[in-house]
């Protein structure tokens, strides 16, 4: 026997089984809502995410993502071979910034041969907050700024977006220099 609710003759059974309906049918809708809605959301987010086409550079794609340039690797290395290979290249950017070091060690394979240093200025007027840089002098080929703009006494550059700028140098001057605006 299926139906376990006993029959009363004045009509309770129908104001029951009309209150299950209703209670019923609004977890449903409430169900149907919050599954459509997040099903909204997980394929608009998944629109956002850069298709990644894999290969070689997979993983430095993904990091380098957020400098705004296609194929980001790649476009990196193609401007770092107006440098000489035995040149070195300081990484300059906000110290403070979470995801300046992460991006050096990034470039910095991809800069290879090259030998990179990084610089991490502070904020304004403020000394650098983070070095490292070679215990003897170097000979600076090439700056590549991040999220900042090369200081206005550096001449020209080249915009590989528009979070990053590689700037031939002429003469390697005191690091903290670099920095200056």
């Amino acid at each position: 026997m299926i139906d376990t609710i006993p029959a009363r003759p004045d009509g309770r059974n129908r104001l029951r089984e009309a209150r299950s309906s209703l209670y019923l049918g609004a977890w449903s809708l409430f169900l149907i809502a919050f599954a459509g809605l997040g099903l909204k959301g997980g394929l608009e987010a998944l629109q956002k995410q850069p298709i990644s086409i894999g290969g070689r550079y997979a993983t430095s794609d993904s990091w380098l993502a957020a400098l705004q340039i296609p194929r980001p690797s790649k476009s990196i290395q193609d401007a770092l071979t107006q440098l000489p290979p035995e040149g070195a290249i300081l990484f300059v950017g906000p110290g403070h910034e979470p995801t300046f070091i992460l991006t050096y060690y990034t470039i910095s394979v991809l800069s290879w041969p090259r030998k990179m240093w990084a610089l991490g200025c502070g904020e304004a007027g403020q000394p650098p907050t983070l070095f490292i840089l070679p215990q003897e002098p170097l000979k600076i080929e090439g700056v590549l700024y991040y999220l900042s703009k090369p200081p206005m006494w550096l001449p020209g550059g080249r915009a590989i977006g528009p979070r990053v700028t590689l700037v031939r140098v002429p003469e390697t001057v005191t690091w903290t220099q670099y920095c200056s605006q």
